[in-house]
């Protein structure tokens, strides 16, 4: 019986109108921001009309406009991923050096954030202890300063460029793995190293993320490792069902709270799942892709 409005928004680039549009008539709102600050004061008069705004998939960040946050764990997802290359270069029981080049997502995404503050807290006192040695990579990393790494957009040329420059750095010695934050920059790391020669059978360990079917693929012949699905049909119902507990006048159930830089922000946060060969077939087995979309 609800009346639904959608619009997409470009990455932004109109967002703010098309939100002040909504906002003049709804009473709950679904956002997936791109730029907090770029709707801030829409957000404002959305709030003041008595609005509901749930935050989807990325936070509203460093504003008080913000009732509810519904996404994955992103910080989880880093986690699984560092956690892949920590048992794969089994770097608890070996000396190492290993040559390791981290990415992460857009600078301005939230999620890229946490998903690199999970990852590096795995990987970055094996680095600091010299086991782990990134030599793509010229400033020092840590939870907070990670912007060296960031790749606009999440998009795949970009990594593909970048990689391609710190394979520059390499001369006898090989990249043992890299720490892609989600499939496209996977995608874009794979094609710049097939270019240096590197061949499926001698492939380092590349995470990543979203559980594309051209990605699933491509674990299953060697070019990736590994993936962390989230499965985005969970997320539809996450939403759904708090829309019609706020349309009910029902305290919505949270799994947490979240600071977005201003407040603490009532948080429900899905588990994501690695997915590697040994079980890329859950994906079919859910629904969530085809066995014909995994073959191409």
């Amino acid at each position: 019986g609800y009346k639904v409005l959608l619009d997409y928004a470009d990455d932004g680039a109109a967002q703010a109108e098309q939100l002040a549009q909504q906002a003049a008539t709804a009473k709950i709102l679904l956002i997936a921001p791109v730029d907090t600050k770029a709707i801030y004061e829409q957000l404002s008069a959305a709030a003041a009309k008595d609005v509901k705004l749930i935050s989807y998939d990325r936070l509203l960040t460093d504003t008080p406009y913000a009732d509810w946050y519904l996404t994955f764990d992103s910080y989880k997802a880093g986690q699984l991923q560092g956690q892949y290359i920590k048992d794969k270069l089994d770097l608890d029981n070996h000396e190492g050096p290993f040559n390791v080049e981290p990415f992460a997502g857009a600078p301005e995404d939230n999620n890229a954030r946490l998903a690199f503050e999970g990852a590096w807290e795995v990987l970055g006192p094996y680095a600091i202890a010299g086991k782990v040695n990134t030599p793509g990579v010229k400033d020092q990393l840590s939870l907070t300063a990670w912007a060296p790494v960031a790749v606009p957009r999440w998009d795949s040329a970009l990594a593909k460029t970048e990689m391609a420059r710190r394979l520059s750095a390499y001369q006898s010695q090989r990249v043992d793995a890299v720490l892609a934050p989600n499939d496209s920059i996977a995608t874009g790391v794979a094609a710049a190293l097939e270019d240096a020669g590197y061949k499926p059978s001698r492939f380092p360990v590349i995470t990543g993320q979203d559980a594309d079917a051209a990605n699933v693929r491509a674990i299953l012949e060697g070019t990736q490792s590994m993936t962390v699905w989230k499965d985005t049909r969970e997320l539809v119902q996450a939403a759904v069902t708090l829309v019609n507990q706020l349309a009910m006048g029902q305290e919505p159930a949270t799994t947490t709270s979240t600071n977005n830089g201003v407040r603490q922000v009532p948080s429900l946060l899905l588990e994501p799942v690695a997915i590697t060969k040994d079980n890329v077939q859950e994906l079919v087995e859910s629904g969530f892709l085809t066995q014909e979309e995994i073959d191409g």
